[in-house]
């Protein structure tokens, strides 16, 4: 069996690295638009209509200065 072809296209170590972090933007760009939805059930009915989900409110909080 002839590894040739294998040990030809080896990275480095600084190119892994760097697959890792495009690869991890990346993600992180097509994931944000989803991040904090709830999916909502299929094929279910509700009798009085659909529960209320409460939406988190985001906030900056204040750093304490008495450390």
């Amino acid at each position: 069996m002839d590894f040739g072809i294998l040990t030809k296209n080896i990275m480095t170590k600084a190119e892994r690295f760097e697959g890792c972090i495009i690869g991890g933007a990346i993600g992180d760009a097509f994931g944000s638009g989803y991040e904090n939805q709830v999916k909502e059930k299929e094929g279910v009915i509700y009798l009085y209509g659909k529960p209320e989900v409460k939406e988190p409110k985001w906030r900056i909080t204040k750093l304490s200065t008495t450390l």
